[in-house]
């Protein structure tokens, strides 16, 4: 699983890419962008599969921690 998060202001945008032959639940809580749905808690993203969920600072999957400093992880 690689994430990448992006921040402006109170906005944090958290890619999520499954580069495994697995589905793969994380914690979300927001808007995944791809398709519209609210995610209170948990995301499961596909294998090989993607999500972008938009979510405000301080939200679980959103700015803690290093990755809400723009450095990527697996």
């Amino acid at each position: 699983m690689e994430t990448v998060r992006r921040r402006a202001g109170d906005t944090t945008w958290t890619f999520r890419i499954n580069h495994s032959t697995q589905d793969v639940v994380v914690p979300a809580t927001g808007v995944e962008l791809v398709t519209g749905k609210d995610v209170d808690g948990e995301l499961t993203v596909p294998a090989g599969g993607y999500a972008v969920v938009r979510s405000s600072a301080g939200a679980v999957g959103g700015s803690a921690g290093a990755a809400a400093r723009g450095e990527r992880g697996r």
